[in-house]
């Protein structure tokens, strides 16, 4: 009896052991796991050209508000934007592919320079590639094929934007909208690329002809900075109107409806609105420092008693929100020994 039990216990280790370098073996010829990547280290995938936004620019100054905060009107995206800037990894797949199919166009290209196919792949991939010479310079040639074709012109034109070419910009989005004057975004970037070099008129012209085919928050918002330089105080504030009855809590658009009302004279009409804002938004800083900066004039210009009284609350209120605005605090000073005289 104890020898059979002590052969059972042999073949039981026996089994054991066998089967711990069964497992071993099969471990070893499975391929481990890939660790899970994180959903925000994942790069996003690059966008063609006229999913873009274009190259920032020069916007205007709402007024000189006692802080160090400047407010100004939106940047004007391209139409269509739907996307921020991608990031680019080494081990992307798609820019890895993207510069495959770039080559492999190049090469077609030194043999057969205006090869439509080998044009078109080239300019898919340079942009996804973000190389926006090399997209310009396919595009040049695909132009010379095409001269009458206004979408080329105007995705030429996104590209020159993003290269901040402003003048050559102008130069082929006039041609586009010369061919195809219902083009809307064509219009609009064209309106970009003026505005970017000060062309005020033509910038005011663009914007015009934007409003008529497709009307925006965006496209009236940059028609009204165009006509406060223009000092057009009524048709600004109608554009900043426009603006907010789409867009009620956009702070730039109150800012400079008040700015157009107060120049046309309208200055009660101009607090109004503020004020109506900050019911709304309790903590908006600059708007809080424009009705402070309203206030302070008439207190100073008129001796309003209660208009000092008034400075001393939108000051504490802007501060309350953000503590670290020495021109806020530099006019409450002020505001509360005159006060106090």
């Amino acid at each position: 009896m104890k020898l059979l039990v002590a052969f059972a216990l042999a073949c039981l280790t026996c089994a054991v052991i066998l089967g711990w370098y069964v497992y071993r073996a099969m471990s070893a010829e499975q391929p481990s796991l890939p660790v899970a990547v994180r959903a925000s280290a994942v790069p996003q995938a690059a966008q063609v050209p006229d999913a873009q936004a274009p190259p920032s620019l020069p916007s205007r100054k709402v007024a000189d508000l006692p802080t160090t905060r400047a407010v100004t009107a939106p940047e004007p995206p391209l139409e269509e934007q739907n996307a921020s800037t991608p990031v680019k990894w080494a081990d992307n797949v798609r820019t890895r592919d993207a510069a495959r199919r770039l080559a492999a166009a190049r090469e077609t290209l030194d043999r057969e320079p205006y090869h439509e196919t080998a044009l078109r792949d080239a300019i898919d991939a340079a942009g996804e590639l973000q190389d926006w010479d090399a997209v310009d310079e396919f595009l040049m040639r695909l132009i010379e094929l095409y001269p009458g074709d206004a979408a080329l012109h105007a995705q030429q034109g996104i590209v020159r934007l993003r290269l901040r070419r402003f003048t050559a910009a102008v130069r082929t989005l006039e041609r586009a909208v010369q061919i195809d004057e219902t083009r809307a975004e064509a219009w609009f970037n064209l309106a970009v690329a003026h505005q970017s070099l000060g062309h005020l008129a033509d910038a005011r012209r663009c914007w015009d002809r934007t409003i008529e085919l497709a009307p925006s928050t965006v496209a009236h918002a940059q028609r009204g900075t165009i006509l406060l330089d223009l000092k057009l105080w009524h048709e600004a504030a109608a554009d900043f109107e426009a603006v907010l009855r789409e867009e009620p809590d956009a702070a730039d658009a109150v800012l400079n409806l008040a700015l157009a009302l107060e120049n046309s004279g309208r200055e009660d009409s101009a607090r109004s609105r503020l004020m109506s804002f900050v019911q709304r938004r309790p903590r908006a800083v600059a708007v809080l420092n424009r009705l402070a900066e309203l206030d302070w004039d008439a207190c100073e210009q008129r001796a309003d008693e209660q208009a000092c009284a008034r400075v001393i609350v939108w000051c504490k209120r802007s501060l309350v929100v953000d503590a670290d605005q020495p021109g806020v605090q530099a006019l409450l000073e002020l505001a509360e020994t005159v006060d106090e005289q």
